[in-house]
């Protein structure tokens, strides 16, 4: 992710395997939803540490999950949390 001096995000590559051509100075892990909503964000450098935070008036559409969705997420999460120790 690419940013202009305010912070607002100018370029991005999104996707599971990505190889980026030209260096970017921000990565940040996001959910699918929100890549189509990036243009409502923007970075902010917080005690030395970059974060994507939400434009002033903006909202971030949440999609609702399905019940099974939502099962697959935790189970995903839960697998992550048993490989990783």
């Amino acid at each position: 992710m690419d940013t202009d001096n305010e912070g607002n995000i100018t370029k991005t590559y999104c996707g599971i395997n990505i190889v980026a051509k030209e260096p970017f100075p921000f990565f940040f892990r996001i959910e699918d939803y929100m890549e189509h909503q990036l243009y409502k964000c923007k970075v902010v450098i917080t005690d030395g540490k970059p974060e994507l935070v939400v434009k002033d008036g903006e909202v971030i559409e949440v999609p609702e999950l399905t019940e099974e969705e939502k099962r697959i997420k935790e189970l995903e999460e839960e697998l992550a949390r048993l490989r990783n120790g």
